[in-house]
């Protein structure tokens, strides 16, 4: 991101009259413009350089800002690129593996990876869409969806947490946790899964329900493929609502589906009144009852 600040004679002077008149310009500062900037990656002075926080690997040395696309060509491929600190850019276009193992990495529009992306700590957050054509593997840390697509063949979420609201145009194996919208605060969200759901033994989905409304009051899930369960299940009621007797939530809509989770916590809502599960052919339900 470059700033420039410009001088321009903007008003003229006159001095006393001492036997003819005297003028001379006066520079006047204008307010500082900022200038939209593609940010390139060199590695350093040997070109071997591998921490994305570190000024000296950009061009020029200045780090790629909010309004700035940082590009890292096909030199690089076979470089690993980590970040450990906050990142915060427009795009990025990447031929270099990316790691992220501390801080937020925020992406704000549509960005390509032609390699791996791994998450082993931190936070990224995706706005537009992330193209990834390598493995998208995270063992730790957060994937944040703020409305955003990640168009990869797999997201592999060893560990860790996806949370927000989006889609993933892809398959996802979800060995960790998933919990939509924002937790904090109790508000719902979406995700939209355009290949295969596989929940592993060690797997967790959070369902939020703080009212009737799918996807913006109680959490929703959509597979377009096939959704295969196991581990654990936790439904959990907020923003005090309370579910009234023969309520249906449909938190899972999927093309098929084999396997049941092994755990379900949450079903009972109170002494008197209860979740059960149920599926039909595409659709996981909870139905309240009194008990």
């Amino acid at each position: 991101m470059f700033v420039s600040r410009f001088l321009t004679p903007s008003r003229w002077v006159r001095r006393p009259y001492k036997g003819r008149p005297s003028y001379r310009p006066v520079l006047e500062p204008l307010e500082d413009r900022l200038a939209l900037a593609v940010i390139l990656w060199d590695g350093g002075p040997h070109g071997m350089g591998h921490d994305w926080n570190d000024p000296a690997n950009w061009v020029g040395g200045h780090l790629p800002g909010p309004d700035d696309d940082a590009q890292i060509g096909a030199e690089f491929a076979g470089t690993t690129i980590v970040s450990a600190y906050d990142v915060n850019i427009n795009s990025l276009t990447s031929a270099a593996s990316i790691a992220i193992s501390h801080g937020t990495f925020s992406l704000a529009a549509d960005s390509v990876l032609d390699n791996d992306l791994t998450l082993s700590g931190g936070t990224l957050a995706v706005a537009g869409t992330l193209s990834v054509g390598g493995a998208y593997t995270q063992t730790a840390g957060i994937t944040r969806l703020d409305g955003g697509t990640l168009a990869v063949p797999l997201v592999d979420l060893q560990g860790g947490l996806l949370t927000g609201s989006g889609a993933i145009l892809g398959d996802v194996q979800n060995a960790g946790l998933i919990d939509l919208g924002n937790a904090e605060h109790g508000l719902a969200g979406t995700l939209s899964i355009a290949g295969n759901y596989t929940q592993t033994a060690s797997g967790v989905l959070n369902v939020k329900i703080g009212g009737l409304g799918q996807g913006t009051e109680y959490d929703f899930i959509s597979v377009g493929g096939t959704a295969t369960l196991d581990g654990r299940l936790a439904i959990t009621l907020t923003n005090h609502f309370v579910p009234q007797d023969g309520d249906t939530f449909t938190p899972l809509s999927f093309g098929d589906r084999t396997g049941d989770f092994a755990e379900v916590h949450g079903l009972d809502i109170n002494p008197h009144l209860a979740f059960s599960l149920s599926y039909d052919d595409n659709n996981l339900n909870l139905n309240t009852y009194f008990t």
